[in-house]
């Protein structure tokens, strides 16, 4: 496919910080769950929830 029928993006591109949500932790949340309606809770490499064998859960 092809896109050059496309126009060039003219907006600034923006980063979005997303700290984990642990209270007093200010690593970067680089895990991500989205609870809906627009609510995505970020946890760092740490704090992101485990199940008892120690593998991230992929259900929060």
């Amino acid at each position: 496919m092809s896109d050059e029928n496309r126009t060039a993006s003219t907006a600034k591109m923006e980063m979005y910080e997303h700290y984990c949500v642990e209270p007093s932790c200010r690593a970067w949340g680089s895990f991500g769950y989205d609870r809906g309606r627009g609510v995505t809770d970020w946890w760092c490499s740490e704090h992101v929830p485990r199940d008892e064998n120690g593998e991230r859960k992929m259900s929060y």
